[in-house]
């Protein structure tokens, strides 16, 4: 995981495991934060809702910050995960119930879900490095957008036009 030495404000080297020896009286501070391989949104803000086997897979080129532009339903409830199996790591919200553009993740404890105050299309950027999440909303006319997800390993694109919902 990441992680950051906080008695120095230095970033560390990814690490599996940390290793240290302390002087009498002294003291070392770390924050440790998991990566994932992949990042998945479920919730039924979402179109795939709690299915696991849709969950909207997130996009990222290095496995710390990921990525997601898609329709989200107002009031409704998501949160992330990083396999297709409940009970393993999961992203929480560790802020206020309703995002608004930047929120708080956290790593497990209270299943603590995210909101957004208004339907659209929004880009979501996850940053698990910073445990950071920010929602920006994208003006396309109120149109949702092509949204990309893979189901059972198979890439498929998914849309909702006008409350119809369709697959290409």
């Amino acid at each position: 995981g990441f992680v950051r030495d906080l008695w120095q404000h230095s970033d560390l080297e990814e690490m599996t495991s940390i290793s240290e020896t302390i002087v009498p009286h002294g003291c070392k501070i770390y924050k440790i934060t998991a990566n994932a391989d992949q990042l998945m949104i479920v919730g039924d803000a979402v179109w795939s809702e709690w299915n696991l086997n849709n969950a909207c897979v997130m996009l990222s080129d290095n496995n710390t910050v990921f990525t997601y532009t898609g329709w989200f339903e107002k009031d409704k409830e998501f949160k992330f995960i990083t396999q297709t199996e409940w009970g393993k790591d999961e992203y929480k919200n560790g802020g206020e119930t309703y995002l608004d553009n930047i929120g708080t993740l956290r790593l497990g404890g209270n299943d603590d879900k995210f909101k957004l105050p208004e339907s659209g299309n929004y880009k979501i950027t996850c940053s698990l490095a910073q445990l950071t999440i920010t929602a920006e909303k994208i003006n396309l006319q109120d149109k949702p957008i092509l949204s990309q997800c893979v189901i059972s390993g198979w890439r498929c694109y998914f849309c909702k036009l006008d409350a119809i919902e369709c697959n290409i």
